[in-house]
């Protein structure tokens, strides 16, 4: 007899009864006998949990059990039917206009299929769902059937507990997992674990492969990733062996020698140098990630930037503003920037095209914007700053202090020098400047750092970086448009000119085993247990340093008890982190009171953000780079 017609009809008939209304009368002998009233209305909506049945509103018959399957009814009381169906804490099944009742569950062995019987105005309609690892999934019809016709046919089987692996979600109760790298390729090998047969293997809601026979199981998966995306996948079989490739995002099957193909290149591809794209601020260039060169052409600041060994530059941009964007597959090589005194205004990008090609691109900075311009445009806009700045220099030659001051790193002259000890980000700096006159002549006791070339260049302050104490890293910043900085390396007794010095500042670096977060607050005038402070003059305008001393993160900002900046959280792998902090803050004094304040943040990734605030009718405000530039330069008057 077929087993699912005997569940259909039954079903029906349990169906047909319960939309009658039972009246009980008694019967002869003290019995009771049913007779039918009225045909009753499914009006009240109910949920049914599997997980955990509530009998005050179901009835659940006991489970009944022909040729090996179990079946279990479902049926609500009353005027109750089903608008949902859920189990645990997972949702099966919901509708707003489809009412479920009955609803039953068939099952042998690990297989289990839960029916459904919705009604629909006049219409009626079964669906499936099969019980699957982490929930239950919807099987088509005559699908269904025939896996239930297929298990009544089966003689009893051992316990075997049929499981599925979804790659993105893995259940760690039914295999065991083994982790390990081949030739730099990532490599991940689950294996089934006793009493359990994988016959199913999905990413998320992908199908990668599935058993085509009840007797045709995987015993091993082992798969190669691309960073975190699955690549390769080599099944074996109770029954030989399965391959499989990513393709695009499709999975399909392979070939070995194709397979071993597949790998061989992620191997080869692996053992090469990784390349990152990476985004240029002109604003906030990251040392970590690029090399910088400065220099000053004919007057003209000048920096030359360069990305490090597996950096590809793909777009450039001032601040939030942009100035080029490279084309799928496209990279820069190089990108020169020219300033118009402390601001970035000519760009020159190198770039390859997708041809091979090296493409140089001008764009000039005009308002706002920046735009596009012909090269003619580029070399017109230099010659006005060359002239610009010979004029400049006209000027300050007439003015300039002969024959200037000569700064000695090693003991620096309390009479003409202020000279401030702190911790700048964990390294231990030693910031020197003059209180009156410009430095020509930099030495260390006998030995020469560094040395004025003409009348015209100048040391405006000197910032060293200390090794025991000592002078290990001098960074010079000039007197000249732009403030460009000269950056000196002492090595086997000598002070050489350098462009990337990351390894050496990081060598210096001191570290605690905890650090404490705190609010620094900038209505301080005086060093405190978290933060060093010292007031003194940059180009003349009074200024004050804030310096959060090691082991302490200053992670909010505040004048009294106005909070002007607080950190950002970001999110990974379920925890929440800190990702910024203020290392340094520099604060511009008017009559005695702050009056700008110019913030330098850094993140987890080490770049570092500037921020800019002015002190304007009563209150702190955000102010641009450009607007700080230009409140600094008044207070100079």
């Amino acid at each position: 007899m077929n087993v699912l017609g005997v569940l259909h009809l039954v079903l029906f008939v349990r169906y047909c009864v319960a939309t009658l209304t039972d009246s009980r009368v008694e019967g002869e002998n003290g019995g009771t006998k049913t007779t039918a009233k009225s045909t009753r209305e499914l009006v009240v909506p109910i949920t049914l949990d599997l997980a955990e049945v509530n009998t005050n509103s179901v009835d659940v018959p006991a489970t009944t059990v022909q040729d090996g399957i179990s079946t279990t009814y479902y049926y609500p009381k009353g005027k109750f039917y089903f608008e949902k169906i859920v189990d645990g804490g997972r949702t099966v099944w919901e509708s707003t206009e489809k009412k479920c009742s009955p609803a039953y569950t068939i099952s042998k062995g690990d297989v289990t299929f839960l029916a459904l019987l919705l009604k629909e105005g006049e219409n009626t309609d079964l669906i499936y769902y099969e019980k699957k690892n982490l929930g239950w999934k919807l099987v088509e019809k005559t699908k269904s059937e025939n896996i239930i016709e297929e298990l009544k046919r089966q003689p009893e089987q051992p316990a075997v507990k049929t499981i599925d692996l979804d790659l993105s979600d893995v259940d760690s109760t039914a295999f065991s997992v083994e982790e390990s790298e081949e030739d730099k390729v990532p490599i991940k090998k689950y294996a089934v674990k006793t009493d359990h047969y994988l016959n199913e293997i999905n990413y998320g809601d992908s199908e990668l492969w599935k058993s085509d026979s009840p007797d045709k199981h995987c015993t091993l998966a082992t798969v190669y990733f691309e960073e975190e995306n699955p690549m390769l996948l080599s099944l074996t079989l109770n029954q030989g062996f399965v391959y499989l490739q990513n393709k695009d995002g499709r999975w399909v099957g392979v070939s070995k020698d194709g397979y071993d193909t597949a790998l061989a290149k992620m191997k080869r591809l692996a053992s090469l140098p990784k390349v990152r794209t990476v985004e240029l601020d002109i604003a906030d260039i990251d040392g970590n990630v690029f090399t910088v060169e400065e220099e000053a052409l004919e007057g003209v600041p000048l920096k030359t930037v360069t990305p490090k060994d597996g950096v590809l530059i793909t777009s450039v941009m001032d601040g939030e503003k942009e100035v080029w964007k490279g084309a799928d597959k496209e990279h820069g090589l190089q990108v020169v920037v020219c300033y118009d005194g402390e601001s970035p205004a000519s760009v020159v990008v190198n770039f390859v095209k997708v041809d091979g090609k090296n493409v140089l691109k001008y764009h000039n900075k005009q308002g706002d914007k920046w735009e596009m311009v012909k090269k003619e445009d580029h070399e017109k806009l230099l010659e006005e700053f060359k002239a610009s700045e010979d004029n400049k220099d006209k000027e300050s030659s007439e003015n300039l202090p002969s024959p200037g001051l000569v700064l000695d790193i090693g003991q620096p002259d309390s009479t003409n020098y202020q000279s401030f000890d702190y911790n700048k980000d964990g390294i231990p700096t030693r910031f020197i400047v003059p209180k009156d006159n410009a430095i020509t002549s930099v030495k260390e006791g006998s030995l020469e750092v560094w040395k004025a070339s003409g009348r015209n260049d100048t040391c405006a302050f000197v910032t060293l970086r200390l090794s025991d104490g000592k002078p290990a890293i001098a960074q010079l910043t000039k007197n000249t448009n732009g403030h460009p900085m000269v950056t000196l390396l002492k090595k086997d007794g000598k002070w050489n000119l350098v462009n990337d010095y990351t390894n050496e500042l990081s060598k210096l670096r001191r570290t605690t085993e905890s650090v404490e977060n705190f609010t620094l607050d900038i209505s301080a005038t005086s060093s405190t247990d978290k933060c060093t402070i010292f007031d003194t003059k940059l180009y003349g305008v009074p200024v004050r340093f804030y310096v959060p001393k090691v082991g302490f993160h200053a992670t909010k900002l505040s004048f009294g008890g106005t909070e002007l900046w607080t950190n950002t959280s970001s999110k990974s792998n379920g925890k929440t982190a800190s990702n910024k902090r203020i290392f340094l803050l520099i604060a511009g004094l008017s009559n005695g009171e702050l009056n700008i304040i110019h913030v330098f943040t850094r993140g987890q990734s080490n770049g570092s953000e500037l921020l800019y605030y002015g002190f304007k009718d009563g209150k702190w405000e955000n102010i641009s780079k450009d607007e700080y530039s230009k409140k600094f330069e008044e207070l100079k008057k």
